[in-house]
């Protein structure tokens, strides 16, 4: 199915871009392959254009993670339509919950510098940066 071995969320991808606290911890995951939500590409595009980086710049910072992203899927939407209730009361958004969901389905951990994704209980393992 894949040969990642963990989802990143976008707080890691800006981490690891801006080498940020917890970037080598990010730095040290991608070498053994990972796996990105492309709703968390968006969020990662969005950030990064409002500092003046463009479409090119970004593909080629993802290109040399060697990052697989993933489209959401509809089994994955509906899941995070099931975990939106919980979700709400933490205050996570649905980027947070797109990457979870990928974790979910592609049966991976999922790699934030969110310590709030701690308290979930969605049953997937949340691998924090710092």
């Amino acid at each position: 199915m894949t040969s990642s071995s963990i989802v990143l969320d976008a707080s890691a991808v800006l981490a690891f871009l801006h080498r940020e606290p917890g970037h080598q911890v990010v730095s040290r995951h991608l070498a053994a392959g990972s796996a990105l939500s492309t709703v968390n590409l968006v969020e990662v595009a969005y950030k990064l254009s409002t500092i003046g980086l463009g479409q090119e710049q970004l593909q080629s910072f993802i290109a040399l993670m060697d990052t697989e992203t993933f489209e959401l899927t509809a089994d994955q939407a509906y899941l995070i339509a099931l975990m939106k209730p919980a979700a709400k009361k933490l205050g996570l958004s649905l980027a947070d919950l797109a990457c979870m969901a990928l974790g979910k389905h592609l049966g991976l951990p999922v790699l934030t510098a969110d310590r709030i994704w701690k308290q979930t209980e969605f049953d997937i393992e949340v691998i924090l940066i710092r």
